[in-house]
């Protein structure tokens, strides 16, 4: 039963996110009728987009990092 709240939660949290997009995109001159024609897996790709700095790190990369902040 948890994991069908969660996956409503998610659901819904991707929902809103969509909504949200729409808002911001109207902002900028952008009809949500032109978003309604997007594919939706795309669109969450780019929804769910993080700068690299926040994208995890490859276990190499992530403890060099952590032994120059050791280090300095």
């Amino acid at each position: 039963m948890g994991e069908l709240r969660r996956s409503d939660f998610e659901l819904d949290n991707q929902i809103a996110d969509i909504a949200y997009l729409k808002k911001e995109l109207l902002n900028i001159g952008i009809m949500p009728s032109q978003v309604d024609q997007e594919d939706m897996v795309d669109r969450l790709e780019v929804l769910r987009a993080k700068p690299r700095e926040e994208r995890p790190q490859p276990v190499d990369e992530a403890f060099a990092n952590l032994e120059k902040m050791m280090n300095q």
